[in-house]
């Protein structure tokens, strides 16, 4: 190596994957003081560009390696691109990417890192909830796929949020802005800073409106609360005669869903009576029960109140919904019988790509290789770009895992 002249030595640098290393304060210094005591010859311009472009080259390189695709970590390690991620309905899993961005899975959320790349990643939320804060670079792009639903992102600071069981989009922007797009979105909406876009599939309703705007009121302080929810004082000259003290009525399952605490709504449907709740309940109140059911941990229940759905609310859009979730609560060979279930009742549903996606999953991971190709063919005929592309392509392929 000895023999080596500098620009074989720098090729072999870059070669190995290894900037040379350079002390650009000592080179610095060097220089200027050869100027100021004018010892510099004739040559030494060569020795500066040499320095110079050593420099430059380092520069170049280390340019270069920040081009490498971009990774991501959670507690448990390092992250990989497709493998699922879920939370708990007590916890929450921040997600860190090498360029800086970094997210957070809700609890009750499940969701996937689907690709990687120089520019950036693409997230699928499957259910639930993802916060994230995205570093804006040069060429930024990063996508966030919930139910029918894209958010496109060049840096900026927002919420996602997907329901699956009531079909119910929601992203907010606390920095920066977004480009959503999706069904009764119309045009690609433009979300900005202090914005917030909610979309409800059942009522085909689409409203971009102030974050906060449509929270609701306290609806479990009493209508004549005053401040920090007691009731107010009535007047003294006025007062009734003390009444005997009446316990509330209980809070029913679906408003203790509604505040998020899953385990309590469970137990309240449990009290209620679970078999006069499953024969009273609407679809919808169905699919949010078999939420809950899930969330709480109680997958027995889950599905008892799906089935219940697609029994008493046979041919309706609800029912096929409950489909679709009857199959990402099935075995592989189960779910592809329940996707294709769902295609074949709602073939242009919201829910469609997603359902086609897994049943490429599905059969792919029941072991039916002919089945998973003709699903992955229709898949990619229909959804060349969709987010189960890539594992279509290496179904056909047939380096599917």
């Amino acid at each position: 190596m000895s023999g080596e002249r500098p620009g074989e030595r720098l090729f072999r640098a870059w070669s190995e994957g290894a900037p040379p290393a350079f002390d650009e304060e000592a080179g610095r210094a060097r220089f200027l003081e050869t100027l100021a005591t004018g010892r510099a010859r004739p040559r030494s311009r060569y020795v500066v560009m040499a320095a110079a472009a050593v420099m430059v080259s380092a520069a170049a390189l280390v340019g270069w390696r920040t081009l490498r695709k971009v990774s991501f970590s959670t507690a448990a390690g390092e992250g990989q691109a497709g493998a699922w991620l879920a939370t708990s309905s007590a916890s929450e899993l921040p997600l860190t990417f090498s360029e800086g961005t970094e997210l957070v899975m809700a609890p009750g959320s499940r969701g996937r890192v689907e690709d990687l790349d120089r520019a950036g990643a693409s997230f699928l939320l499957e259910r639930g909830e993802v916060r994230a804060h995205v570093v804006h670079r040069t060429g930024t792009s990063w996508r966030f796929l919930a139910g029918p639903f894209e958010v496109r992102v060049t840096g900026t600071a927002l919420g996602v949020d997907w329901d699956p069981g009531r079909e119910r989009f929601a992203v907010h922007v606390d920095e920066g802005s977004v480009v959503v797009s999706g069904p009764n979105v119309g045009q690609p909406e433009v979300v900005r800073a202090g914005q917030q876009c909610v979309v409800d599939l059942p009522s085909r309703t689409t409203r971009v409106s102030p974050i906060g705007q449509d929270a609701p009121a306290d609806a479990y302080a009493p209508a004549d609360a005053g401040l920090d929810g007691l009731a107010a004082p009535a007047a003294t000259a006025a007062s009734p005669p003390a009444t005997p003290h009446v316990a509330p009525a209980p809070v029913s399952w679906t408003k203790l869903d509604e505040r998020g605490d899953y385990d309590g709504a469970y137990a309240a449907a449990l009290s209620a009576g679970l078999a006069s709740v499953l024969r009273a309940s609407s679809s919808d109140e169905l699919l949010r029960l078999a939420q809950v059911a899930r969330l709480s941990g109680h997958r027995d229940t889950e599905r008892q109140a799906l089935v219940t759905c697609r029994r008493r609310f046979p041919g309706s859009e609800r029912a096929a919904v409950a489909a679709y979730e009857l199959g990402r609560s099935s075995s592989p060979s189960e779910a592809s019988s329940w996707f294709d279930t769902y295609l074949g009742e709602q073939p242009s549903g919201p829910l469609a790509r997603e359902a086609s996606g897994r049943l490429v999953e599905a059969r792919a991971s029941a072991g039916d290789d002919r089945g998973a190709k003709d699903a992955a063919a229709r898949y990619l005929a229909r959804y060349p770009d969709g987010p189960h592309a890539p594992l279509a392509r290496r179904v056909l392929a047939g380096a599917h895992e």
